[in-house]
């Protein structure tokens, strides 16, 4: 091949590169082209609705976007491309050709020598321009990739784009659907489209914008005969995007459309013609057999109310004869008339389940409304009603009593049996039929159980319930428990006078709190037995769990026993040994029943379980008798109690303070109850809206739909009635709970086990929840609940739907359902601040405490009391311990309460949270732990100083509390401010006054006075009664303790507090309820006696003393406490002095800075009668003045108030000079 050759195939390769070039540009230029013109095209045909003409103009443009594209992208440029300007190209980009190529390629004269000459130097430069420089892959490839790209969006926009964008890409691309194969994106559905209608009657028309929304919807009707449109506005519907139209008493046939926005619907026409009318509807109700309940007539009918499997034969007269008539049901099932005499028609109805029909005539095969829908109601057959009205709850009884068991029990239908079931220890069940006539409605009856005639023991049990039957259901009652009691309660006094150190009676009860637990445990297999059949895999789990539970439990009262035996208790004391076979025996019966639970065998494990209860029911009776023994020993030298500490011990190593499911259920039950109390005022405030409307509503043309709507609100409020029902019950099942514990509680304070005064603030808590629900209250709501109902269902009634009666009906249950709410409201306001109260209370008897608890430490470390010891030291560290637990319980029911009171009551759970939130910050119960822990360790001065900061903390939280209520009083009467009322004055006023009378009397308490006369009675001496008389009356002192105060050393016989020698401490008495009594114990036991001893606040050095009284002050509040008390209340009538915010301001700086850690008792004495009782005064005038502002010329006459002993004259004095400055 020659040089000419070589030179022409390198141009063939040049020309073609350049035509690929340029084809995957024109490919990339055209796709991308056609991407873009659709998406723009879909955007401006998408504001047209994809109405037909811009659709045809999109797919226009498009087509001629592409077509010019393909034609000058793709078409011209390979067509202009040939071998002369491939070579043009080529000398451009290459210079070194020097125009040789172009020569080649425009005169390729091969015979010339002279062309194979100039072929060879072009050749050598083509060798090193090779065209793939000229034309290079990589603009090939991304001009390809590109148009791919493109065309693969095109493609996904067409088959499966999202939105309209996809919608309008298909349309441009594929055309518009043939008819009826798919809805438009943007269409409006036309219910009922054509239709055939009675004249005269209303015709509702519905349009639903589907795809898109417009701010008018028009429909456009032309009525036969007319020459023109005539538009009308239709109106918008609860429904997404649905509009409505009512023809009323069409007359003449009449063809219409409906327009929104840029998109017009199908034309439909009504037809119009003439039927009968409807003169009676006539129902008769054949009731299933098994009600025995005979036929009924309801004339006039119209609604089927009945219960299920009811036959209804609906009866039809008509003004005229009906050639054809059918039953339209909701679902569409047809029930033909039969003709009958006198132009009725009739047809049977079978009530199965709820819905509709109307009365229809078939004309030329099309179904012709003749009436509005009437309801179908089909009512369930409720299982009976059955309670135990006597005792209606456990009861503790004599062993000889005879037990009255009444039982009630109702049901729609009739009740076919109703029957008491009772059991003794485990045993065989006894069955006592109490119904009187059979098919009657409601019954009741009473049974005697002669217990006597069992012969039970303390401990023993009788198992109770009842049970109802009607003919298709069976109901029962919870099981109850009677157990005996012992005829009188042992108490025994040792007659050893030690120092009181034993004190047991305050220790837990193991036996008690497994007893409970059998209970849990017999109530969940008694539930379970109930429930009847469940999912297998539930049910599986849940005997899984309860025996685990009944092993475990059955576990701790055997090892509880065998720890017995091995510290040898047993042998002790007969009842020691009585008490370990008692627990023995219950763990056997524990074992067994577990093994049934295991398998599911319900009715076969309660047996064994009552027994098991029973055992550990007499080990309690036991256990109490060993407390009563072993608890009144003397101390002595410590080791009097050694028998009642191993019993106690044992309880700590044994019984597992964990509980299960079923009694946590117990603790969150209340919070659960205030969120469906919540949940119900919600929803009856929706209803009682939605009644109050429908009542207001006097478009009589839309009739049907309002009995419609009312038929719906009525099923509602029946469900809503329902639910309170059962919230009901269970808080009366919560409440008989809590009397249960209250007797339980009564008990044991009657056998001497109640807790010290430290342990009752952690008992206490939680009596206020939320949850807690006022039942006569809920009954009341419940039963305007009722009424209401039923007006809604006389306001339904179709024979009074246009007229007045039905009107009234609606106003009467939007009345009713709007009292129902206000009283679900008051419950709740009630329920808020009753728990509140229980907060502020507990909260302020700590914060005193602490107080009480920092004056005795500091007297403690700073030597003011000899012979304290390492016992006492302990004491302290252990109550500073409980203190600790009783902030934590009061955090935790902060919390529980701002959470259920985050929706109703939202100012006050802020408080609430803030509060809780500042405890929480500054770590106080760490700090009290800490606290403690260093108090037992020895280091009582360095714990003396931070106590301060744990107790301006405490006062922080009880005052943040105390703002809560304020703020939910406030919230409880909106639109009044504080100081706008004359009442709120006054009792600001008051309020004031008795701050003040407050501090005044307890700067005159007699122990004050004596320390102001006898400055040194802080170093070695006692303050004693004065005289040698002791206080009478005196809360936990026996008769003949009066004339000694408790913890009075023996060397104050004389009366004047001057301690002797080492004596011990009688610690005769104990101080129920009094935070500050000196000597005790927080178990509720007495510090023992010892020889003197010293403490220096970091170690302990010589023998154990016992620690020294502190003295009580005879009924007086304490100074700290009244300047506190006194401060909160001062902080709580801010809002009155909002235009003078500093006068009273500085007064409570003062107040809170007056820290009794810190100052003597003179000196704190001295401040607030110089400083702060000034301040309260001033500020007194302060509300005097404005209360007369009020009055404008009427007198003002104080009440009047008891004036403090000493304090007459000046009081006098005070009001002289109120009068003259007035």
């Amino acid at each position: 091949m020659n040089a000419l050759d070589q030179l022409n195939a390198y141009l063939r390769r040049l020309e073609s590169r350049l035509r690929l070039l340029a084809f995957s540009k024109g490919a990339s230029l055209a796709t991308v082209s056609a991407l873009a013109v659709t998406v723009f095209l879909v955007w401006i045909i998408n504001r047209y609705a994809f109405s037909p003409a811009s659709l045809l103009s999109a797919r226009i443009l498009l087509f001629l976007s592409v077509a010019t594209a393909i034609a000058f992208g793709l078409v011209i440029p390979l067509l202009e491309l040939n071998r002369r300007k491939a070579a043009r190209r080529a000398e451009r980009s290459f210079p070194d050709f020097q125009e040789r190529l172009l020569t080649l390629a425009e005169r390729p004269n091969a015979t010339d020598p002279f062309t194979q000459l100039l072929a060879s130097d072009a050749l050598r430069v083509a060798q090193n321009s090779q065209p793939d420089r000229l034309a290079p892959a990589g603009p090939i490839v991304g001009f390809f990739t590109s148009a791919g790209l493109a065309v693969a969006v095109l493609l996904w926009l067409i088959l499966a784009g999202p939105g309209y964008l996809g919608y309008g890409t298909s349309l441009l691309w594929a055309g518009a659907p043939k008819h009826g194969t798919n809805h438009a994106f943007y269409d409006i559905v036309v219910t009922p489209g054509d239709r055939t209608v009675r004249r005269k009657a209303d015709q509702l028309v519905t349009a639903q914008l589907m795809g898109f929304e417009a701010p008018k919807v028009r429909l456009y009707a032309k009525y036969q005969g007319a020459s023109k449109w005539e538009p009308v506005e239709m109106l918008p519907t609860p429904g997404a995007s649905t509009y409505e139209f009512l023809f009323s008493a069409l007359a003449n046939n009449v063809e219409y459309y409906v327009e929104a926005g840029a998109l017009n619907s199908k034309h439909y026409n009504l037809r119009v013609i003439d039927l009968p009318g409807i003169k009676k509807i006539r129902v008769t109700y054949h009731y299933p057999a098994w009600t025995g309940m005979k036929d009924m007539v309801e004339d006039p009918g119209g609604d089927l109310r009945a219960v299920e499997g009811t036959q209804a034969d609906v009866a039809i007269q008509t003004d005229r004869p009906l050639n054809k008539g059918v039953l339209m049901l909701g679902d569409d099932r047809q029930i033909e008339l039969k003709g009958g005499e006198g132009n009725w028609l009739t047809a049977r109805v079978n009530i199965d389940k709820d819905g509709m029909y109307h009365v229809a005539a078939l004309e030329q095969g099309e179904n012709v409304r003749m009436t509005e829908d009437f309801f179908i109601e089909a009512r369930k057959d409720n299982a009976p009603t059955v309670k135990i009205d006597r005792p209606g709850r456990d009861a503790k009884v004599n062993p000889v009593e005879e037990v009255t068991v009444a039982v009630s029990a109702t049901d729609d239908f009739g009740l076919n049996d109703l029957s008491l079931h009772y059991s003794v220890n485990g045993g065989a069940e006894k069955v006592v039929s109490l119904l009187g006539q059979k098919g009657t409605k409601t019954a009741d009856g009473k049974y005697l159980i002669a217990l006597e005639d069992y012969k039970l023991a303390p401990g023993d049990l009788v198992s109770v319930y009842a049970s109802a039957r009607d003919a298709r259901n069976t109901s029962k009652t919870d099981m109850y428990f009677i157990q005996a009691e012992p005829f009188e309660r042992n108490y025994s006094q040792s007659q050893e006078a030690g120092g009181g150190g034993g004190g047991g009676a305050g220790g837990d009860d193991p036996t008690g709190q497994i007893s409970q637990r059998q209970k849990d445990i017999i109530a969940a297999t008694w539930n379970q037995q109930k429930s009847g059949a469940k999912n297998p895999s539930q049910a599986s789990d849940d005997a899984k769990f309860l025996a685990e539970q009944e092993d475990k439990l059955a576990a701790q009262a055997l090892s509880l026993a065998n720890r017995m035996k091995a510290r040898e208790l047993a042998d002790a004391n007969s009842q020691f040994k009585t008490f370990a076979t008692d627990m023995e025996e219950a763990a056997k019966a524990m074992t067994e029943s577990a093994q049934k639970i295991r398998t599911q065998k319900w009715t076969d494990a309660l047996p064994p379980e009552q027994q098991a209860l029973q055992h550990a029911l007499r080990a309690e009776a036991t256990f109490r008798d060993i407390q009563v023994a072993f608890g009144s020993r003397g101390g002595g030298g410590g080791g009097g109690g050694s028998m009642g500490r191993d019993l106690e011990n044992l309880a700590d190593l044994e019984l597992d303070r964990e509980k299960n499911q079923y009694e946590t259920g117990r603790q969150s039950a209340s919070d659960s109850r205030a969120k469906e109390i919540d949940a119900a005022l919600q929803k009856l405030q929706e209803l009682a809206r939605r009644q109050q409307e429908l009542a207001q509503q006097k478009d009589q043309q839309q009739a049907f739909r309002q009995r419609w709507e009312q038929e719906m609100l009525r099923r509602e409020a029946e469900e809503l009635k329902r639910q309170m029902e059962q919230l009901q019950r269970g808080s009366q099942s919560q409440q008989s709970d809590s009397q249960q514990g209250q007797q339980s509680s009564s008990q044991q304070q009657a056998n001497g086990q109640q807790s010290s005064s430290s342990g009752q603030p952690g008992q206490q808590s939680g009596q206020g929840s939320t949850g807690s629900i006022a039942s006569p209250q809920l009954q009341r709501a419940i039963e305007r609940l009722q009424r209401a109902t039923e007006d809604m269902r006389n306001a339904e009634n179709p024979q009074n739907q246009n007229s007045e009666q039905a009107r009234a009906s609606q106003q009467r249950a939007a009345q009713g359902l709007q009292e129902s709410k206000d009283i679900l409201s008051g419950m709740q306001h009630q329920n808020a601040s009753a728990a509140l109260d229980d907060l502020a209370r507990r909260a302020n008897q700590l914060a005193g405490q602490q107080t009480d608890f920092q004056n005795r430490l500091r007297q403690m470390v700073t030597g003011n009391q000899p012979g304290q010891t390492r016992q006492q030291a302990d004491r302290m560290g252990a109550e500073k311990d409980q203190m600790a637990d009783q902030l934590k319980q009061i955090e935790k029911d902060m919390a529980d309460t701002a959470r259920s009171l985050a929706g109703a009551q939202n100012p006050v759970s802020s408080k609430l949270r803030e509060g809780l939130g500042q405890a929480q910050q500054q770590e106080l119960e760490m700090h009290m732990r800490q606290l403690g822990q260093w108090i037992r360790q020895g280091y009582g001065m360095q714990a003396w100083v931070r106590e301060s900061t744990v107790t301006n903390g405490l006062n922080e939280l009880s005052q943040n509390i105390h703002d809560a209520q304020a703020a939910m009083a406030q919230n409880g009467q909106p639109g009044k401010g504080p100081g706008d009322d004359k009442g709120e004055l006054e009792k600001a006023l008051a309020q004031l006054e008795g701050a003040r009378s407050r501090l005044q009397q307890s700067l005159e308490a007699p122990g004050r006075q004596q320390n102001r006369q006898q400055p040194g009675n802080r170093n070695g001496q006692q303050p004693g009664n004065q005289n040698g008389q002791g206080r009478a009356g005196q809360p936990g002192q026996q008769p003949g303790q009066q004339g000694q105060q408790p913890g009075q050393q023996p060397g104050q016989q004389n009366g004047n507090g001057q301690q002797a020698g080492n004596g011990q401490q009688g610690g005769n008495g104990q101080q129920g309820g009094q935070p500050n009594s000196g000597g005790q114990q927080p178990n509720g036991g007495q510090q023992a006696g010892g020889p003197g001893g010293a403490w220096n606040g970091n170690n302990w050095g010589g023998a154990y003393g016992g620690p020294g009284p502190v003295t009580p002050y005879n009924g007086w509040i304490p100074l700290d406490q009244a300047n506190r008390e006194s401060a909160r209340d001062l902080n709580s009538l801010r809002d009155f002095f909002r235009n003078n915010p500093d006068m009273i301001g500085d007064y409570l700086q003062l107040m809170h800075s007056l820290n009794p850690a810190y100052q003597n008792d003179g000196e704190l004495q001295g401040r607030i009668n110089r400083e702060v009782l000034p301040g309260l005064e001033r500020l007194e005038l302060e509300l005097r003045r404005k209360l007369d502002e009020k009055n404008a010329d009427q007198v003002r006459s104080a009440g009047t108030e008891t004036v403090p002993q000493g304090y007459s004259d000046a009081i006098a004095e005070y009001f002289r000079k109120l009068s003259k400055k007035k």
